[in-house]
């Protein structure tokens, strides 16, 4: 059934939820964060939310994970092949680390 959404109401927040690893080919430094993740599609990022600073740590020498939460946009539809880009971060370094993900929900 739809959901109507008056103006002077909120809209509903669909969750999405976007889990990461990150895998390097050597030793990671102590101060590497994942500081964002964006979600593109046709070459344009239509969704970015700052990493779950709770979930994403170190988990081995050469490998990062974590989390990103946000609401989910009306333009991506389960299946969509999509850009990922993870923002990473040292204290002297940054870059993007960049792949392509599906999207699936998961209820």
């Amino acid at each position: 059934m739809p959901t109507v959404v008056l103006p002077d109401q909120p809209s509903l927040c669909i969750p999405l939820i976007v889990r990461f690893k990150v895998i390097a080919t050597s030793a990671l430094p102590s101060d590497f964060t994942a500081e964002s993740v964006s979600l593109g599609k046709n070459g344009s990022v239509q969704w970015e939310e700052t990493s779950s600073s709770s979930e994403t740590r170190l988990t081995g020498p050469t490998t990062a994970e974590g989390a990103a939460r946000g609401c989910r946009t009306p333009v991506f539809a389960e299946g969509d092949a999509l850009d990922a880009i993870i923002h990473v971060r040292t204290s002297d370094a940054e870059a993007d680390v960049r792949t392509s993900v599906t999207l699936y929900y998961a209820w």
